[in-house]
């Protein structure tokens, strides 16, 4: 009698999980993969399904997403720059008009204004990167806002805290943001009890402790933003943690990439913050007085800088609509960092339009990863790259994190999103995109520069692959989709 029930049960809570996939926006093939998951894994195809197929995005994650503020509080400026980027278009500089382009797909993706009159310093070192970052937590005045997918109670941690003290002990206001799951189980008891002593507030995104945050485990905050007094700023790769700085355990050295920045552009990653903060379960805290550096500019004073940011409640994939458009729109070279490599079929198909109509595509991914599974996958993708004339290669010096897309040395996309299926549709990540021949520059050098210590892919690597090893890879691709 009991079996029969719990035989009858399943039968009925398999039937309306196969109802909610058929239902859902998610591909064929995922569909395809999710359905025989539930029908011919019992028991566990539904448990998976339930933590990790589950399209919340229809349900809303999150009460605020930042296109929403930026469309609200910048609505004028945005009208503006319409009519400032149809000039670009018709203007007889070619660059201009395909820059325009960039700035209006990310405008009208994820109502980001491009801003003028910025500073932009590049740090491809943990080490450089922090002791900058600690140098300006020093100096706030007014207020300190942080909010990263992993932050470790470790060395780095410790030290970064005890500056937090002391600027807590002036009066500065101290709000910290960890991401429920990246920074699961890194934050010590005693870490949190001191920053509570201190009077420095904290929250977790998708706080894991909440039982339907749990339901909603897939989703990840994957942004990495420092804003300090409203104006100056960070965001890139690096989380907090030692291993940024040493390369950790497992490798000799980290290779990441992460900007400060200076100027208007401060307001956009100020107003991620703070639609974050709300989403963590606090008030919206959307004031002028949070916003000192913003002011009416044009892009052709100082650096022209846009911020594209995306997560699974946006209603367009803003980021990997940039990254499509920076592919179909380059004329002569694209290069490209990313620890992970899981493109998906359009991003894939791009990479090789852009290969077989002459534009130098370069891609530079990890050769000693932390993660075998994405490592694995990503092979998968490799052999048609290759046949398109995509050179690619593995970085073998450390563990490389650098996540950037750079156009004929015009533009440079930085920021914390992977050329990856999970960080394009269940991850939050925002880049800075910088329309800068001198700084596109700067970061093409240091791609070239890291060639030094990478292996080239051939496609005879591909084919030499053991079958079993080939089997595995091919296995493992299948589960991409089901994320």
């Amino acid at each position: 009698m009991v079996r029969s029930f719990i035989y009858w049960l399943n039968f009925l809570l398999v039937g309306v999980a196969v109802i909610s996939v058929l239902k859902s926006r998610k591909t064929p093939t995922s569909t395809l993969a999710w359905i025989l998951s539930l029908v011919f894994i019992p028991g566990l195809g539904l448990v998976s399904y339930i933590l990790l197929g589950i399209d919340w995005k229809k349900r809303r994650l999150v009460t605020m997403v930042p296109e929403e503020v930026f469309s609200t509080f910048l609505a004028d400026s945005l009208s503006k720059q319409d009519s400032l980027i149809k000039t670009m278009i018709e203007a007889s500089e070619t660059r201009y008009r395909r820059m325009a382009r960039s700035i209006r797909l990310i405008m009208r993706a994820a109502s980001a204004p491009v801003t003028g009159g910025n500073e932009a310093t590049a740090f491809f070192t943990g080490k450089d990167k922090f002791d900058s970052l600690i140098s300006d937590l020093e100096s706030a005045r007014d207020s300190i806002h942080m909010e990263y997918y992993i932050w470790r109670s470790d060395e780095l941690g410790r030290r970064i805290l005890e500056v937090l003290k002391r600027k807590a002990d002036e009066g500065v206001m101290i709000r910290l943001i960890f991401d429920g799951w990246g920074s699961f189980g890194t934050v010590s008891f005693a870490y949190r009890r001191a920053l509570k002593a201190a009077g420095i507030e904290y929250a977790y995104f998708l706080d894991l402790t909440n039982p339907l945050a749990r339901l909603k485990i897939n989703y990840r905050n994957h942004r990495k933003i420092a804003v300090i007094d409203g104006r100056t700023a960070y965001t890139g790769g690096m989380n907090v943690g030692q291993e940024y700085i040493t390369g950790g355990r497992k490798f000799p050295k980290w290779r990441d990439t992460h900007l400060r920045l200076e100027g208007p552009v401060v307001a956009m990653l100020q107003a991620i913050f703070l639609v974050d903060w709300q989403n963590s379960g606090h008030e919206l805290l959307i004031r002028e007085s949070m916003f000192p550096a913003i002011r009416p500019e044009t892009i052709d004073t100082g650096i022209p800088v846009q911020i594209a940011s995306s997560g699974p409640d946006s209603k367009w994939e803003g980021i990997r609509l940039h990254f499509l458009e920076l592919l179909n729109g380059a004329r002569d070279e694209v290069l490209i960092q990313t620890p992970y490599f899981i493109p998906g079929e359009a991003v894939e198909q791009a990479m090789i339009a852009s290969a077989l109509r002459g534009v130098r595509v370069m891609l530079m991914t990890v050769g000693r990863p932390d993660k075998r599974i994405p490592f694995w996958a990503s092979q998968t993708y490799f052999g048609h790259l290759l046949e398109a004339g995509v050179e690619i290669y593995r970085y073998e010096a450390g563990f490389l994190h650098s996540k950037v897309m750079i156009q004929d040395r015009m533009i440079a996309s930085i920021g914390t999103c992977n050329l990856d299926l999970r960080s394009f549709l269940l991850d939050y990540e925002v880049n800075a995109v910088l329309y800068s021949p001198i700084h596109a520059k700067i970061h093409a050098e240091r791609f070239i520069k890291d060639l030094d210590y990478c292996r080239r892919i051939t496609k005879e690597d591909i084919e030499n692959l053991p079958q079993p090893a080939r089997l595995r890879n091919a296995a493992v691709r299948l589960l991409s989709p089901l994320i």
